[in-house]
C-alpha cells in the first residue's frame, strides 16, 4: 500500500511541475545550490585557494535543474534535444564562442 502512496505523491509533483516549468526550474535551481552552499556554511567551511571547500557543485544546481524539469516536462526525445543542443558545436552562435563539448 505504500508504493501506492509514493505514485500518487510521485505523479503529483510530476504534474507540479509541468503545469510550472519555469517556476519549478528556478526553485530546484535554489535549492541545489544554495543548498550545497548552506552545508558549507554550517559546517564552518570558507572557499580559499588551500581550502578543500570548492564553490563548483553548487554552480552545477542551474544545469541539473534544467535536466530535471526537461526530463519530466518531455520525456526522453527532450532531454536527448537538451544534450544534443548543449553538445552542437556546428551552430553559428556557438562558433563564436567555441564548441559547447569537446569531441574527438
Amino acid at each position: 500500500m505504500q508504493n501506492t502512496a509514493y505514485t500518487c505523491k510521485s505523479n503529483a509533483i510530476k504534474a507540479w511541475i509541468t503545469q510550472h516549468p519555469a517556476l519549478s526550474f528556478y526553485l530546484l535551481t535554489l535549492t541545489l545550490s544554495w543548498g550545497y552552499w548552506f552545508t558549507l556554511l554550517a559546517q564552518g567551511q570558507h572557499v580559499a585557494p588551500d581550502s578543500a571547500a570548492t564553490h563548483f557543485p553548487g554552480l552545477l544546481g542551474p544545469m541539473f535543474a534544467a535536466i530535471v524539469v526537461t526530463a519530466v516536462t518531455g520525456g526522453r526525445k527532450a532531454l536527448h534535444e537538451l544534450f544534443a543542443r548543449m553538445c552542437d558545436a556546428h551552430r553559428p552562435a556557438q562558433r563564436d564562442v567555441g564548441p559547447a563539448c569537446v569531441t574527438n
